[in-house]
């Protein structure tokens, strides 16, 4: 056993991962250190309830010989389209005990997980929902060729016949069925196929990356080196599926800390859901984290002149604290005595409004964290870790977390992904296959990400274009919620800018300007003066050569998973520069 962290808060000690067996292999045996410890914790009809160790064992073996009863055989892949929901634990699990592999699908990404699915050629597809199953059946996926077996993950309504639901799928098995999955997965080997992976598809069309069991096994030990997670722990999972990351963080790590996991009803309820669970580990993109810190903000616009001063008091003391920790400095009594108060009297106020209150690792799964966002969760003594990665690695290539975080990294390589700089290009190497990232690697270790190798953009004079950085810098206010950067060849950078809906909207009503809808909103005169004022705060950053000289604003409000946007709420670029070339072209006119 090894310490973990007293900045993060951990118990003295943290589980050491035993790996070297598949995962079904491994989880078998949980049960026998568990038994009816709660497990995986779903909402319904209001109340919190948990399934425990044995119940999840027995739903994976009964679906295992259900899949077996059904013809699924080893090395198929099967396609899991669903939000996280504890069903998709017991469905990849009992997919990888019969020696298949699971293959995550975002429910975002719509109309085009018809294909994708004929991609990786799934013909037994798990759904979530009846407008799911629907989707082979509609237009533009007439022509697709339906999968041979589609099987609801939820409940399929009473009455409704030709519908297997995972209910149906236990009833199918029988002794013959249960023997053959036990055989089966004591014939599956670390180093064979386990899961698949798809990209979000930022700068190019989705594509897949497949893992053994001993690759996702190695990501868990790296995961687990920087950022314990106890079984003392508990996590809210809200993120997609199929976000590689996400899916190690939410089934896999979990599984062999003997942590419980619980599941958010919805995206719009997790701030509801926190609130009520408090959970220990969460894990969530930047939007994600601007949403909470608005919150309390408007919490506190509202609060009175006490309850702010009294923040702003305690939050410098929060400042002051995290200064002389990242200094490697212990801070002396008198700071402790006053953040000991400024923590217990105020700030925990705010914790608990957002549901961190417990919380001790807050995870970023994002390439740039900007500054000032981590220092204000930092400063509430809400330890926040940064994690990136490409698809291919898993999500988790680098990871920057207290007692050595950087404001101006990425972080510190991780064992398994390989991390390397290519001589001359500036591109970085994870697993010696280039990431399609650009960064630098300085003389402790640490990767600063400069943007992405299809984003290298240099205006007609020569000046490179720091696109990843003004991006991210555009996206921390909360005003924008994504602003890809164009200007490749031409006199100076522009933007395409996408609302950041609900802020833009409360920030107007607040002035008192009238709209109709979010076309008319994002056309608004005085919209167009608050983004410019944050493109202004952003130019002053930027040599003149590089300043964003013009942008456009979105009027139609983009959902994530469609052609234009990815799951990971970031426009496609390769989607987007068609069909806007005219407002491109007005720019530069």
């Amino acid at each position: 056993m090894s310490s973990s962290s007293t900045i993060n808060g951990a118990p003295a000690g943290h589980t050491v991962l035993q790996t070297g067996r598949p995962f079904p292999a491994a989880f078998s045996a949980a049960p026998e250190r568990h038994g009816e410890s709660p497990f995986l914790g779903v909402k319904k009809l209001g109340v919190w309830t948990a399934i425990s160790w044995s119940e999840a064992a027995t739903a994976v073996r009964e679906t295992a010989a259900g899949l077996v009863a059904l013809g699924v055989r080893p090395a198929q892949r099967v396609a899991i389209v669903s939000h996280s929901r504890a069903g998709c634990f017991i469905v990849e699990l009992a997919i990888l005990s019969v020696g298949a592999v699971a293959v995550a699908l975002s429910p975002d990404h719509g109309v085009a997980i018809p294909a994708l699915c004929r991609t990786i050629e799934a013909t037994t597809v798990f759904v979530e929902g009846a407008e799911l199953s629907s989707l082979w059946r509609t237009s533009p996926n007439a022509n697709e060729p339906p999968p041979t077996l589609l099987i609801r993950i939820d409940a399929v309504p009473p009455g409704k016949q030709g519908s297997l639901d995972l209910t149906a799928v236990r009833a199918r098995a029988d002794v013959g069925t249960r023997e053959e999955a036990n055989n089966r997965l004591a014939e599956t080997l670390s180093d064979s196929i386990a899961i698949g992976s798809f990209s979000a598809g930022t700068t190019a069309p989705p594509s897949v990356a497949w893992h053994s069991h001993s690759d996702v096994f190695a990501a868990c030990r790296a995961v687990q080196a920087r950022v314990p997670f106890t079984q003392e722990d508990t996590k809210l999972c809200f993120l997609s599926w199929a976000r590689a990351a996400e899916r190690l963080m939410c089934l896999y790590l979990p599984m062999l800390a003997g942590m419980r996991v619980d599941f958010a009803e919805g995206l719009d309820t997790v701030p509801e859901n926190l609130r009520e669970v408090s959970p220990t580990i969460v894990t969530a993109t930047v939007g994600q984290l601007n949403t909470l810190r608005r919150s309390v903000d408007d919490a506190l616009s509202e609060a009175g002149r006490l309850p702010q001063a009294a923040f702003r008091w305690a939050y410098a003391c929060g400042e002051e604290r995290m200064a002389e920790i990242l200094a490697g400095r212990v801070p002396s009594g008198w700071l402790s005595l006053r953040w000991a108060i400024a923590r217990r009297f105020v700030l925990a106020n705010s914790r608990r409004y957002m549901g961190l209150d417990r919380c001790r690792h807050l995870i970023a799964l994002e390439g740039s964290v900007p500054p000032g966002l981590a220092r204000w969760y930092l400063y509430q003594g809400i330890p926040v870790v940064q994690v990136w990665g490409t698809t291919a690695a898993l999500g988790v290539a680098a990871v920057n977390a207290l007692p050595d975080w950087r404001f101006d990294a990425t972080g510190r390589p991780v064992a398994h992904a390989a991390v390397s700089l290519e001589p001359g290009t500036g591109s970085l190497r994870i697993r010696d296959a280039d990431s399609g990232h650009l960064g630098t690697i300085d003389s402790e270790g640490f990767i600063k990400l400069t943007g992405r190798a299809v984003e290298r953009l240099r205006t007609q004079s020569g000046a490179e274009i720091p696109a990843s950085r003004i991006q991210d810098r555009l996206r921390e206010p909360a005003l924008i919620r994504d602003a890809p950067v164009f200007g490749d060849g031409r006199p100076f950078p522009s933007a395409i800018v996408l609302l950041s809906r609900e802020a833009v909207e409360r920030r107007m009503h607040r002035q008192g300007v009238p709209f109709a809808d979010y076309q008319e909103l994002a056309r608004k005169s005085e919209v167009r003066e608050l983004i410019q004022a944050e493109i202004d705060a952003v130019n002053a950053e930027l040599d003149g050569a590089v300043q964003l000289r013009g942008f456009h604003i979105l009027d139609v409000d983009l959902e994530p998973g469609g052609e234009e946007m990815t799951p990971t709420v970031r426009l496609r670029r390769w989607a987007l520069e068609p069909r806007l070339r005219g407002h491109l072209e007005a720019l530069y006119t």
